[in-house]
């Protein structure tokens, strides 16, 4: 790890992970070890640590680590899932070329519609034109043509701002209880009483995940007949190898 970050010294840097470093405490940057491997890598490499709580008790195990001032507003927060180790949530400064891609949805057009539009306009006809034009006329006409189609028949794709394809309302919510259950506990100075809230809305979220994913998944499994194209893309989005599924 230490020759990685010796080889890359020289590029825009941001690393995130479980360091495991229990022994390095870094409320106090004054305290660190100088001559610890880790710290004097890092600090040769002219990159900072910017995590500055405790992600796993009192340890400082999950760190942040960039070599531009560009974290912002980073906070840790709730236990992921049943794990022991906090949540770091931040913002990244940067700017970016930003291409707006649009995305139709033409699975869900009616194309019934469409027909009957095309013959009441004479779109057919008017989309080859005369004999006389030259194949550049006639792309033209063809791409104005479809063109009005998409216009007025073909719905632009919905965001899908879901990672999780089985995460249900009730799955939602749960997770927003269990967040919020955290805040009141974190807030309280760590009351005892709140941190069983918590754990008890854990439970209840995890438990509440687990029967979602598994019935999103029989629901794949028995519908596979019918439509094939949607259990292959879910079982190869999540396949560990490099080799496709596939009938």
């Amino acid at each position: 790890m230490y020759k990685l970050f010796d080889s890359i010294f020289d590029k825009k840097l941001l690393v995130m992970g479980d360091f495991n470093f229990p022994e390095l405490d870094w409320c106090d940057r004054s305290m660190l070890e100088l001559s610890h491997p880790f710290v004097d890598c890092i600090s040769s490499n002219f990159v900072d640590q910017y995590c500055n709580e405790p992600t796993r008790g009192k340890n400082f195990l999950d760190l942040v680590l960039c070599s531009e001032e560009i974290i912002q507003d980073m906070v840790v927060g709730e236990p992921f899932e049943i794990s022991d180790h906090l949540i770091i949530r931040f913002n990244i400064k940067c700017n970016w070329v930003h291409n707006k891609t649009v995305k139709y949805d033409y699975f869900k057009a009616n194309y019934n519609e469409i027909r009957i539009y095309a013959k009441s306009k004479n779109l057919f006809t008017s989309l080859c034109g005369s004999n006389d034009n030259n194949v550049e006329e006639m792309w033209n006409n063809i791409t104005v043509g479809l063109n009005k189609i998409r216009k007025y028949f073909i719905k632009l794709k919905a965001k899908n701002r879901e990672r999780s394809k089985w995460a249900t309302k009730k799955v939602r919510s749960r997770r927003v209880a269990k967040k919020a259950a955290w805040n009141n506990y974190k807030s309280s100075n760590k009351d005892k009483v709140l941190y069983k809230i918590y754990q008890h809305k854990l439970r209840r979220s995890v438990a509440e995940n687990r029967r979602a994913k598994i019935a999103f998944e029989e629901k794949l499994a028995l519908n596979i007949k019918n439509d094939s194209k949607s259990f292959f893309a879910y079982a190869n989005a999540n396949r560990k190898t490099n080799k496709k599924l596939g009938l």
